[in-house]
């Protein structure tokens, strides 16, 4: 049996107490650096957040960006300066950052305390060039330059279409005939009856549309189903109720959450062979459509042209494309 004399019991007493200094320094490490990650990470959402929440106004109004982002970081506990929010690529990216000291437990112990954390949040308007399930109406607007506040024409009433096409689109409504959804260039199944075409506009087209996709044409007037599907979609309103339909409120007050507020594809014409499609989607835009249509030559759909930001899958690299942009955020 090994006897230690006392001065060997001292060298172990010593060797014990700093190895119980080293291991309590260890585990005051371990609680400053996951207290640290938790403060860099909660900067890091709030910055996200506050990103997300700017770009909504970009391009057009970067200052009202900016107090919104300062307003968002303020909801999460992060106290945003002015000059800690930034733009850049012509006012369609925001840049929030922020450096700020956290406070530390134990670092004190060790002379330390406090570190600095950094955060930095980058979005980004865009394009919109998917739908993601957003009721689109089974309506096209040609490619052309479009003016915010304008009234175009969606829907053509008898006697004034092109060719027989009145603005109207084929698409299916049969879940079993939608083509892949990561397929380029899909062509949207069509040889819909009247009834599918009213439903598709008091509802919204089922299906996912997405820049690239291929559609058919809608031809002849078909008066009854429009004003019909049209009518079972603005009374039905969330924001309006029935009187949406009957008394149109004003588009310049009226949320995006307001029946008439819809979302069309822009189209390009493919001069179509036999039966090709007739249009390919460009992109996507937004209107107000405004009164009701009436019947026969009457029958018109009209829309005044709007600019917003929606929660849609967006491509940065696309601009602002229809005026109907998504955000994303972005390096």
């Amino acid at each position: 049996m090994k006897v230690f004399n006392g001065g060997e019991r001292g060298t172990i007493i010593i060797l014990v107490a700093a190895a119980m200094t080293a291991l309590l320094a260890s585990l005051a490490l371990v609680v400053d650096v996951g207290h640290t990650a938790v403060q860099k990470s909660r900067l890091q959402k709030a910055l996200d957040a506050a990103a997300l929440a700017g770009a909504r106004f970009l391009p057009d109004d970067p200052e009202a960006a900016r107090a919104r982002a300062v307003e968002y970081a303020a909801y999460n506990g992060v106290e945003l300066e002015a000059g800690d929010v930034s733009f850049s690529d012509g006012n369609l990216k925001i840049i929030c950052s922020k450096e700020r000291p956290v406070d530390l437990f134990f670092g004190p112990a060790l002379g330390i305390d406090s570190w600095s954390i950094r955060a930095r949040s980058a979005a980004r308007v865009g394009a919109v060039k998917s739908a993601g399930g957003y009721p689109v109406l089974p309506l096209g607007i040609l490619d052309q330059e479009l003016a915010f506040g304008q009234l175009y024409t969606l829907k053509y009433g008898g006697g004034m279409g092109t060719q027989g096409w009145y603005g109207a689109l084929d698409i299916t409504r049969n879940p079993a005939q939608f083509p892949d959804p990561g397929a380029e260039h899909r062509t949207i199944p069509g040889g819909t009856g009247a009834r599918d075409y009213e439903d598709n506009l008091g509802r919204g087209v089922s299906f996912n549309l997405k820049v690239g996709d291929r559609l058919y044409e809608k031809t002849g007037n078909m008066s009854g189903p429009t004003r019909d599907g049209l009518e079972e979609r603005l009374k039905a309103c969330p924001v309006h109720g029935a009187s949406c339909w009957s008394s149109p409120p004003d588009w310049r007050t009226s949320s995006s959450d307001c029946a008439r507020f819809v979302i069309i594809p822009v189209l390009r014409y493919l001069n179509p062979r036999g039966n090709e499609p007739d249009f390919e989607i460009v992109g996507f835009a937004a209107f107000f459509i405004e009164g009701q249509p009436g019947s026969g030559n009457d029958c018109v759909i009209n829309g005044r042209f709007l600019k917003t930001t929606l929660s849609l899958e967006c491509d940065p690299a696309a601009g602002t494309g229809y005026g109907l942009t998504g955000v994303k955020l972005t390096d």
